[in-house]
Order: C-alpha cells, then sequence, then structure tokens
C-alpha cells in the first residue's frame, strides 16, 4: 500500500511540477493536486509517526515503571511526621 500512495504523490508532484499551467483557470486544478500529494506523503508517513510516538509513550512507562519498583518504599506515614 505504502508503494501504491508513494507512486500516486510522485504522479501527482510530476504533473505540478513537469506541466507548466497552460491557463489560468488550470490554476485551481494544479492547487488541487498539490493538496492530494500532500495528502498521500502524509497517509505514508502518519502510520509510522504514530508506531515511533507509542514506543517513545511505552519507554517512559516502563522507565518510570522500573523507576518506581526500585525505589524506597515509604510510609505516609513517616513522611507526614513532625
Amino acid at each position: 500500500m505504502r508503494e501504491t500512495l508513494l507512486a500516486q504523490a510522485r504522479y501527482r508532484s510530476d504533473q505540478i511540477l513537469l506541466q507548466p499551467v497552460k491557463s489560468i483557470d488550470l490554476t485551481l486544478e494544479q492547487e488541487f493536486k498539490k493538496g492530494e500529494a500532500a495528502s498521500l506523503l502524509l497517509a505514508v508517513q502518519l502510520p509510522q509517526t504514530l508506531l515511533d510516538e507509542a514506543e517513545t509513550v511505552l519507554e517512559q512507562f516502563k522507565k518510570h515503571e522500573d523507576e518506581a519498583d526500585a525505589g524506597p518504599e515509604h510510609d505516609d506515614h513517616e513522611r507526614s511526621a513532625p
């Protein structure tokens, strides 16, 4: 699927970059194609970005959990004593 999305984005980019606008009326069509290409690239990048973010969150959670397990256990009464 990734290859298909990249091919579609490349096709749209080529249409924009390699073909000059022949009339002012075609400018809107070209702008639409720019948006399509950007959306396709986002669709390719988003899953990896989400996976990277999830890994970071899990690493932080594990680190916090390890610190909590390794740290000294304090009784609430000991901390609040005058």
